[in-house]
């Protein structure tokens, strides 16, 4: 495979618009200590597509690990489902992984279930939520590091996956719901408000997609088809996200689960407008 290098602060395609550290869009301290360093980008051609990985992993790359199968015939290797079916836990020679395809839902599933109009690299899957999750993580925030995302055509369409780094110790927030308090919904509420302040709207901000470590800290996951908004963080597109993430709490009876559903709903807006406006006022209502 060939490969290109580029520094994570300028990577070529759409990723190229997202602002540098320098430039961002909102000059707040870092909600998360100890802010990593641009990655070297690496793209690797290979016979039908290319991989865009961290330079971290470049020289041990390989088109067989984005194969669940690939790691389900070595030895003592993890293929663990992680969540939704197209995801799995992998043990590389890098590390622990989590490694995600593309898969579709849905009626379009009928005609495809993993295949996708090839329309430029640049604009594949994998190489959209790689740039994400990169400019977010050099925002501060708790998202899965990426470490290599790959396309492969197929005549005028493409199949593609992602792998990123596992992140230990975390649960998910629909398993945390019989205990969860005032104070955890308030946590929640102002990692989403980090989010929305970035104007990064999350196409499937649920109670599936949030987790807490063991220290209580907030990681948001699976940005696929994520995309920067023009419009600031407390727009109209910031309360669908939300209304999204209250319509998975009923899917997972929270109100059921929890003593006091609301008020800690309550607590989650209050979070989340105290770190988008610096008010308690949440979105909807004057600040």
């Amino acid at each position: 495979m060939s490969a290109r290098r580029f520094s994570g602060s300028r990577v070529p395609g759409p990723g190229s618009r997202f602002p540098s550290p320098e430039s961002r869009l909102f000059p707040y301290p870092s909600p998360m200590p100890g802010t990593p360093a641009p990655p070297y980008v690496s793209q690797l051609e290979t016979p039908h597509g290319a991989i865009l990985c961290d330079e971290e992993v470049a020289d041990r790359i390989d088109i067989a690990w984005f194969d669940v199968e690939h790691w389900r015939r070595q030895g003592g290797a993890d293929a663990t489902p992680a969540g939704r079916g197209a995801a799995a836990f992998v043990e590389t020679p890098a590390g622990p992984m989590v490694l995600r395809r593309y898969l579709r839902g849905g009626l379009a599933a009928r005609l495809s279930r993993d295949r996708y109009l090839f329309t430029g690299a640049d604009r594949t899957r994998g190489f959209a939520e790689f740039r994400m999750l990169a400019k977010l993580r050099r925002a501060g925030l708790r998202v899965p590091q990426p470490l290599a995302a790959m396309y492969r055509r197929h005549g005028l369409f493409y199949a593609a996956a992602i792998l990123v780094a596992r992140i230990e110790g975390v649960t998910r927030l629909c398993e945390l719901l019989d205990r969860a308090d005032h104070r955890l919904f308030a946590h929640v509420g102002r990692a989403i408000g980090d989010l929305h302040r970035q104007r990064v709207w999350h196409a499937d901000l649920n109670a599936d997609n949030i987790l807490l470590d063991e220290g209580g800290d907030v990681w948001l996951v699976d940005f696929d088809r994520a995309r920067v908004r023009d419009q600031p963080g407390d727009g109209a597109w910031a309360l669908g996200n939300l209304a999204r993430l209250r319509r998975s709490m009923f899917k997972f009876e929270a109100p059921r689960r929890m003593a006091d559903f609301e008020g800690a709903w309550a607590e989650l807006l209050r979070g989340h407008a105290v770190v988008l406006r610096g008010t308690d006022r949440p979105l909807g209502k004057p600040a």
